[in-house]
């Protein structure tokens, strides 16, 4: 298989034909195969970047955890008066 054959193969924006085009079920170009690279590198690229910042935890995201009290409710005091 030559190279550019083997190029053409990674195409996932191949279109389907309705017969089997030389034993392939969809019509591979070049161009396809460069954009479907080119997704590829994209995607890698952000995944390998959010990983990055994940473990050398840059820019954190806050959470913070609101709990309204209704102090007129008879069991509100109850959890406080237990410590």
């Amino acid at each position: 298989m030559s190279c550019s054959k083997k190029f053409m193969s990674i195409d996932m924006y191949g279109h389907p034909v309705g017969v089997n085009y030389k034993g392939s079920d969809a019509y591979k170009t070049r161009v396809g195969a460069l954009f479907t690279l080119l997704t590829y590198l994209v995607i890698s690229t952000y995944a390998g970047y959010k990983i990055v910042k994940l473990v050398a935890r840059q820019q954190p995201e806050k959470a913070s955890l609101t709990e309204v009290l209704n102090m007129n409710s008879p069991d509100a005091w109850a959890s406080l008066e237990e410590g």
